[in-house]
């Protein structure tokens, strides 16, 4: 091969590889949206790209340009077919090489049998997510350093704490967006994000989440001791040994007990409080609808209100101009049209593959409505079933909804890790959250329960699950320890 030929060669796949990379780019930021957010990021991909037109037309219309008109040389790209049906490589450039199938369908067969389901909107409590969202469009910060609190906002855990180191962030910021940012950008954004309400947001965990709200109460003693506390002796606070923190402060038992009221009235979980205790009229749209007809499972996407979408026939018959600058100039932006139209087709079937394996592995969850009936499944599981990354499952599933027979509920709240009972079988976390909140329903104020205590009990009814396990779940459902559940 000749020089000349070896670069024009590297020079393709170059381009090639490019725009791969902006596919895949496009199909994440796509998968992400919620439907709401979805109808916002197509108005501004059309507002920004000339090339995609949003008039009212039927489906049926014909571009009136001429599709045998084929003579431009370099005219890599084909006709409309390309947006409405795509092939079995487009979709594995854009998923990263994920060997993942798409049958082509508006509906996906779970068991056996198809129909088409109505739609209903529910009214539910607004995504403690873009909650904190709307709070950062009052903030005086630039465009930049907002998208990052937003993408912030997006990596909290089910508590509200981030996790992840700023380098972890940086690298998957890149990844996703193809944006280099900096170590002080991102530190910068975690502050902002750290003055969010309800106060304890974006914290590192649960002993820097107590602290920061500690440091804006007015200073008295109890703040002290308990800031003290929670500084020098948090391991020995968390595993109940209070003997050993009273004898070092020297504090009385009233003193302490003051300090455990304390404690009490802070917010371990700022998330899911927000969640529960923030009302709004706000009309949340499913992204799916899951229904249940005579032990058949059947789901549908409940569809955008987006506008219409297709090339613009200008623009198509620029990409064939005589010109080459007017050609290239023109191709650039059909280009972008063409990988954002495959990037919303692809979110759809994407969405619908998940949304089936969860419906396979949790089948008698959907048909019973029974969360006793929820199975162990974790990402990976899902990821495993669709041949798709599990990263891909994570997007898919964040803060989208389903609608079922027996409510709305999120796609998050369906995954759980597994545990073994006494006689070996594989249950549900959910279930021993739920056996473990029965007993502590029932129990005797006067004398509540142990966590040694309630290890045994759960032992008793077929879970063995370890004293540290059972202080993780008393967490977990927002239950307090023996001394905090005691009523004199």
């Amino acid at each position: 091969m000749s020089d000349l030929k070896q670069t024009s060669y590297q020079t393709q796949q170059q381009g090639q590889q490019q725009r791969t990379s902006m596919r895949q780019i496009v199909f994440q930021q796509l998968l992400e949206c919620t439907n709401e957010s979805l109808e916002q990021r197509v108005t501004e991909e059309v507002e920004k790209n000339p090339a995609l037109d949003a008039d009212a037309y039927t489906s049926g219309e014909v571009d009136d340009i001429d599709e045998n008109d084929n003579e431009n040389e370099n005219d890599d790209y084909n006709d409309d077919e390309s947006i409405e049906k795509l092939s079995h490589d487009e979709i594995e450039d854009v998923m990263q090489g994920d060997d993942g199938y798409y049958e082509e369908m508006d509906y996906v067969n779970v068991a056996g049998k198809t129909e088409q389901t109505g739609f209903q909107q529910y009214e539910v409590v607004e995504g403690a997510y873009e909650m904190l969202k709307k709070q950062l469009r009052f903030r005086n910060i630039s465009d930049s350093c907002r998208h990052i609190c937003e993408y912030l906002v997006d990596t909290l855990d089910e508590k509200g704490f981030l996790t992840r180191q700023p380098d972890e962030i940086m690298d998957d910021y890149f990844n996703l967006y193809g944006i280099d940012v900096t170590q002080s950008q991102i530190e910068s954004a975690i502050s902002i994000i750290k003055t969010l309400e309800p106060l304890g947001v974006g914290a590192r965990d649960t002993q820097d989440c107590l602290l920061m709200q500690l440091s804006v109460m007015p200073k008295n003693s109890d703040v002290t001791l308990l800031t003290d506390i929670l500084q020098n002796s948090y391991r020995q606070l968390v595993n109940q040994n209070f003997d050993a923190i009273q004898g070092r402060l020297g504090i009385s038992d009233i003193q302490f007990k003051n300090v455990l009221h304390l404690l009490n009235e802070l917010n371990p979980k700022p998330l899911l409080s927000l969640q529960e205790n923030s009302l709004s009229d706000r009309t949340i749209t499913p992204e799916l609808i899951l229904n249940v007809s005579e032990g058949e499972i059947t789901i549908s996407l409940t569809g955008v209100k987006l506008p219409p979408l297709r090339l613009s026939v200008q623009y198509q018959n620029m990409s064939k101009d005589s010109n080459p600058k007017v050609r290239n100039f023109a191709r650039q932006y059909i280009e972008m049209a063409e990988d954002f139209l495959e990037a919303l087709q692809l979110r759809d079937k994407t969405l619908l593959l998940i949304m089936s394996a969860i419906a396979e592995r949790q089948k008698e969850y959907f048909l019973t409505g029974d969360s006793s009936r929820l199975v162990p499944m974790v990402l990976q599981d899902i990821a495993n079933d669709t041949h798709l990354d599990q990263s891909t499952v994570s997007r898919a599933t964040s803060n989208k909804y389903v609608q079922t027979p027996f409510g709305v509920k999120s796609l998050k709240t369906l995954f759980s890790v597994s545990l073994k009972s006494g006689d070996g079988e594989v249950v549900s976390r959910n279930k021993v959250l739920s056996e473990l909140r029965e007993i502590i329903d029932s129990e005797d104020k006067s004398a509540p329960f142990s966590d040694d205590q309630l290890s045994r009990l759960l032992l008793e009814r077929g879970f063995d699950v370890k004293r540290r396990t059972i202080s993780k779940y008393r967490s977990v459902l927002g239950i307090g320890t023996v001394q905090m559940r005691k009523i004199i």
